[in-house]
């Protein structure tokens, strides 16, 4: 039957209390777990203690009969271990197939389904990624925690051959082609093992391990997708393809043989917390700073101006901050950062490093240069409000 196993460093948080909630697993795995009838009786009880002395009660005599005979678990592709335990049929573990191989490679698998699985080999100037999945559209692996920005290998069936492409991740549309692809198509290694009689998708690349896509010396985070829709023209690099059915992230180390873990979501989702970030700094503050500055001077005094700037520069700056640090610990190492990147983030970048510092520059200088007795707007205040008016148009 499938099973799986997970554990934690941590304790619990409270040692006596059965219900007590955990801290999150460090490490699970996959498996098999057979478990045969038992074949041999359980050996007789011991014999009862003696009553002929009152005073003292003999413990039960130690016969060989009291003892369980030992039985072997069996871990598959691992090393074996004996123990001492009340049955006499042997319980076998079987790991799922497609997890250990026998050059010590970095593997991952979804599912045992073979949804999508990965194994991959390191040399010492190249990196190979074998991919392989039971769908019948497409497969792809990705660098990083999510999509945007990450560089991905998508393959797919072209007839009795198999088309890899590698592209750069844009949000949520289909990625384009990567203009200098660094990756080799190759044979799949005869050191991965695939499961006997597999007849899905099986595409294999090298990488230079000098691209720095992958960690030298540490686990790596990588993204998968998956759909059994299939290509619409198998045939062309440049086909559009469905949307995937099924993804996920996980981390492999691929500097050492090991198996891949199904990454963890943090505690706080950074790209949600980048959304309600940008909200507030654009769709709540400055229509209360503006407020203010419109129609409540006379009623707050000088109070109204240090509202007004209190509101746009530490709130809505100290949001754009908040909000530029979620996006750069979610983005992949040597992804493009603002300008050249998606058409959110290029309108983000514009608004938050050029218009708003550009905002707060003319809202001072009209500060510095107010004169009571003038007659007519002075021309930085006009500046002032229309850089403001095209802010909050484009931020919707």
């Amino acid at each position: 039957m499938p099973a799986m196993m997970a554990a934690s460093n941590n304790p619990p948080f409270n040692r006596d209390d059965p219900a007590s909630g955990l801290y999150r697993h460090d490490t699970y795995v996959s498996f098999y777990l057979e478990i045969p009838s038992p074949s041999v009786a359980n050996p007789p009880p011991p014999p009862p203690p003696a009553t002929t002395a009152p005073a003292v009660v003999a413990p039960p005599p130690t016969t060989a009969a009291a003892v369980a005979p030992a039985v072997t678990t069996t871990v598959v592709g691992t090393t074996t271990a004996t123990a001492t335990t009340s049955k006499a049929a042997a319980t076998t573990i079987i790991n799922i197939p497609t997890f250990v191989h026998s050059n010590g490679s970095s593997t991952y698998c979804y599912d045992t389904k073979l949804t999508f699985c990965v194994a991959t080999i390191k040399d010492a100037s190249t990196i190979t990624f074998t991919m392989y999945s039971t769908v019948k559209g497409w497969i792809s692996i990705g660098t990083g925690s999510f999509m945007d920005g990450s560089t991905m290998f998508v393959a797919w069936k072209d007839g009795s051959d198999v088309l890899i492409t590698q592209r750069i991740g844009k949000g949520h549309d289909q990625p384009p082609l990567a203009p200098k692809p660094i990756f080799t198509k190759v044979a799949t290694p005869a050191s991965v093992t695939i499961p006997a009689a597999f007849s899905g998708l099986i595409a294999s690349f090298q990488i230079p391990a000098s691209s720095n896509l992958v960690s030298a010396s540490g686990p790596t985070n990588f993204i998968f997708a998956t759909s059994n829709d299939p290509v619409a023209k198998p045939s062309d690099v440049n086909s559009m393809y469905p949307q995937h059915s099924v993804s996920g992230a996980f981390t492999l180390d691929v500097s050492k043989g090991g198996v891949g873990t199904t990454a963890e979501k943090s505690g706080v989702d950074l790209i949600l917390l980048h959304g309600i970030a940008m909200f507030i700094a654009w769709a709540v503050v400055p229509p209360v700073a503006i407020f203010i500055a419109r129609y409540l001077k006379k009623a707050l005094g000088h109070k109204w101006y240090l509202s007004h700037v209190g509101l746009f520069l530490f709130g809505t700056g100290g949001l754009i901050v908040m909000g530029l640090v979620t996006v750069e610990v979610n983005l992949a190492p040597g992804v493009t950062r603002f300008i050249g990147s998606s058409v959110h983030g290029i309108m983000g970048t514009v608004i938050a490093l050029a218009l708003y510092p550009l905002q707060c520059v003319l809202g001072f200088a009209s500060n510095y240069f107010f004169d009571e007795n003038r007659k007519k707007v002075a021309v930085i205040d006009q500046v002032h409000w229309w850089v403001g008016r095209t802010i909050v148009c484009w931020r919707l």
